[in-house]
């Protein structure tokens, strides 16, 4: 029984994280986001694209979703854990969209305040400072996540299935980054802001 729960969790994870914000709002605008600016549909392209008011929404709904995957987990089987991992799978792998999403980070960042308030503080100042140190998006969000690992093995000693999760859905984040990494590794990473630039968006 305890595997049906499982199963349930996950599925139920992944449909909510289905639920694109960018694109649903994108579509009342008559938008494919994907189309526009980065082509990823997540929060710092839907800045560009929309505006800063409409980015704020998407980031909000995108985050709202990992917090409500992992709540509603919780409640119904105690599985928050694989309802994040798998609402953040929905949002790089979107059922309802060809399974062409966004990023998954607006999306671990909800799942991560879930989990661990305090490390969702470190983690969020540490990639507040990054990206107004350096305005590179991609830096702030993958240094911000490495952090985010060691937290979690040093605060949570012994949690090896919840270690195991984060490590998850760190890798999955830096798969969908790896682009911006190859850029970084050969210095043409673009800066948050830069007209015609937003090859590092956070989703």
């Amino acid at each position: 029984m305890d595997y049906l729960y499982m199963a349930i969790a996950a599925l139920g994870g992944y449909l909510l994280g289905s639920v694109n914000t960018a694109l649903v709002i994108g579509s009342l605008s008559g938008v494919d986001i994907r189309t526009k600016g980065s082509g990823n549909a997540g929060a710092t392209n839907a800045v560009r694209v929309l505006g800063k008011k409409i980015g704020v929404l998407v980031f909000l709904g995108d985050f709202i979703k990992g917090i409500l995957a992992c709540l509603i987990g919780w409640l119904l089987f105690q599985n928050q854990l694989i309802a994040g991992v798998f609402a953040v799978v929905g949002h790089v792998f979107p059922l309802y969209y060809g399974f062409k999403g966004g990023k998954g980070v607006s999306t671990v960042l909800g799942v991560l305040l879930f989990l661990d308030w305090k490390i969702f503080l470190v983690t969020g100042i540490v990639m507040l400072l990054l990206i107004g140190l350096t305005k590179i998006v991609s830096i702030s969000t993958l240094t911000g996540l490495v952090v985010m690992c060691i937290l979690f093995f040093v605060l949570h000693k012994g949690a090896f299935l919840l270690q195991g999760g984060v490590i998850i859905l760190t890798f999955l984040i830096f798969i969908t980054h790896r682009a911006n990494i190859k850029r970084l590794l050969n210095g043409t990473e673009n800066k948050f802001g830069k007209k015609n630039s937003g090859k590092a968006d956070i989703k």
